[in-house]
């Protein structure tokens, strides 16, 4: 049944493409197909609870095989196809079929999945039209990628006229901006598990913006991991990687653009890492300013969190490493690694994170000078790498093993960090 839904839609996805395709024995056929189980070909998840939304009016049979069709479109494309669909303005990601059409509304991905939501519409532009809605259709990739999304080497900050920028190695290739009150806010430092590492000052608010690119809206699986050598006074707040720059914290304590944060936390007379997601919508009209505006509504934001076990130490490397990955249950699992070991798993419920398009903060919870100060890292930081899936515990053994192993032969070998052995 699969070849025979695959050779279908290869033969007619070029005619849905453009445009001008007759409806009524396309859009049959495709029930036809439907209705013997060919939608779930390639299709791993609808929505977080696979339960379909009709969104208006009595739901009609046009409308609810116009959405199926939208899927099964996108799963007979190839990656690179899927690449250039997602460019498409709106207009030209409606997709006709007579008096029936599909919308593919947003269009994102990971390592392993695109993540799409599809429109089905029937009705035309007169009469009565139903629209029949498919929420986050979890479709897998054709070709996995496995690299990095960001990887800061750490070794040098280039001078573009006026402005500094760090150097991202990853596919990505989305350098940074070196930002602060000062020019000695970030700057390179000798003081390195390799080569040299960036140092940050808190004083002077420094950090290094990422500017936005897709990859940074990591979903239902991510990876941070890097060395920290925080010197005091430790922040108690302060943020290490942070997708969002404003520095306005709604009632809830979410900053209005957050989407997620690896940052310090007060416990004790000491700090934990914490790791937090956020999910719910954003006030995206509001201007930056506007604090009533882009807070209205927060109440119904949501967030899940993971703490670290093992506290933060300072005048010290340590490796940090935080997953998260939702499981076929649709829970959420967060787990913490501390120099290569596990040190502590946390299970939320089903959740769908947030997607924006804001900055990438390394090293502070905010792009302002003006934020506060505890918000801001103060200390070395390098290696740091982010991935857009959970990698396992061997993959995060290896990379602070391999990682800090000249370090440790440089006459370091009595420190903990060396001493580990996870």
């Amino acid at each position: 049944m699969y070849r025979a839904v695959a050779c279908f839609f290869a033969n007619i996805k070029n005619h849905l493409a453009s445009e001008n395709v007759s409806g009524a024995s396309l859009l049959w056929a495709i029930a036809a197909l439907v209705v013997l189980g060919g939608v779930a070909a390639g299709v791993s998840r609808m929505n977080s609870t696979a339960v379909q939304e009709k969104i208006s009016g009595e739901m009609s049979t046009q409308a609810y095989y116009a959405a199926f069709s939208g899927v099964q479109y996108f799963v007979s494309l190839q990656d690179d196809e899927r690449e250039l669909f997602k460019l498409r303005t709106d207009d030209a990601r409606v997709v006709k079929m007579g008096d029936a059409s599909f919308f593919i509304t947003n269009i994102a991905s990971d390592s392993d999945s695109w993540y799409i939501d599809v429109v089905g519409n029937a009705g035309g532009s007169g009469g009565m039209q139903s629209h029949y809605v498919l929420k986050e259709v979890v479709v897998g990739r054709t070709t996995k990628k496995n690299t990095p999304i960001l990887v800061d080497l750490f070794d040098a900050i280039s001078t573009e006229g006026s402005l500094r920028k760090t150097d991202d190695s990853s596919d990505t290739n989305n350098d940074g901006s070196v930002k602060g009150t000062n020019k000695n806010g970030v700057v390179v430092d000798s003081t390195a598990i390799a080569g040299s590492a960036y140092k940050f000052s808190s004083n002077y608010r420094g950090r290094v913006v990422h500017s936005f690119v897709e990859d940074y809206n990591i979903f239902y699986k991510g990876t941070i991991m890097v060395f920290l050598y925080p010197t005091s006074p430790v922040g108690d707040y302060a943020g290490i990687v942070h997708k969002g720059i404003s520095k306005i914290v709604c009632d809830n304590g979410i900053f209005a653009d957050e989407v997620y944060t690896l940052q310090f936390w007060p416990s004790g007379s000491g700090h934990v890492y914490k790791m937090f997601i956020i999910e719910g919508s954003e006030n995206t009209s509001c201007s930056s300013s506007n604090k009533s505006c882009l807070c209205a509504g927060s109440s119904s934001w949501r967030y899940v969190e993971a703490s670290s076990k093992t506290k933060v130490t300072s005048d010290k490397w340590q490796h940090v490493a935080i997953t998260w990955e939702q499981n076929s249950s649709s829970n959420l699992v967060m787990k913490f690694y501390i120099n290569g070991s596990l040190d502590s798993t946390t299970t939320v419920g089903s959740f769908i994170p947030r997607r924006n398009t804001a900055d990438l903060v390394v090293g502070g919870q905010s792009d302002n000078d003006t934020g506060d100060q505890n918000t801001f890292y103060n200390g070395y930081m390098d290696d740091l790498e982010i991935y857009n899936r959970a990698l396992s515990a061997e993959e995060v053994k290896n990379h602070f093993k391999t990682t800090r192993a000249a370090y440790c032969k440089a006459g370091h070998s009595t420190e903990t960090i060396c001493k580990a052995n996870p």
